[in-house]
């Protein structure tokens, strides 16, 4: 269910045009000296937790949440009296909008549509502009239910009808 989510949401933001890096967070932007190791911009995703609750004895509902860290890397002089456009200067919140566009109300078969809860700017020292996108989504856990198996008819019975 929530392996479900996390690809749906890959996949569609790999449809986003200008995204160069699409993947699991596994700490690509983190602890690295030098120049981290993706394209960018990027968008990064992960779980970050789900709350459960009992509908049966095998059967959870649960309210779950996950982020995208989208990131970008442009070594250039930003000021507003330079030759730079605003275009260029604020391209990430263009970015952002087009994510939040693509995976606002996205759904599957197996969780509720998703919404965007939160951003939030992240503090770097880095030179790197990183933006967190947070999405809370619902699904039901069947998975410690007995499996049902497909009753095989008994040859020895035969119905009569009339």
């Amino acid at each position: 269910m929530i392996k479900d989510v996390l690809t749906a949401a890959q996949k569609t933001l790999l449809n986003i045009p200008g995204l160069k890096y699409v993947a699991e967070d596994w700490g690509q932007l983190d602890y690295y000296t030098n120049r981290p190791p993706v394209e960018f911009p990027c968008a990064l995703i992960d779980v970050q937790g789900a709350d459960y609750a009992d509908l049966s004895r095998q059967y959870q509902q649960a309210d779950a949440t996950f982020t995208i860290r989208i990131a970008d890397y442009r070594p250039v002089n930003v000021s507003a009296l330079s030759q730079e456009s605003d275009e260029e200067s604020f391209y990430i919140f263009d970015l952002l909008a087009e994510i939040y566009k693509a995976l606002q109300g996205l759904c599957g078969p197996t969780f509720s549509r998703i919404s965007r809860t939160r951003l939030r700017k992240a503090e770097r020292d880095d030179g790197i502009r990183e933006m967190v996108m947070t999405f809370r989504f619902g699904f039901t856990d069947s998975s410690a239910a007995p499996k049902m198996q497909k009753a095989t008819p008994d040859p020895r019975i035969t119905a009569k009808i009339d």
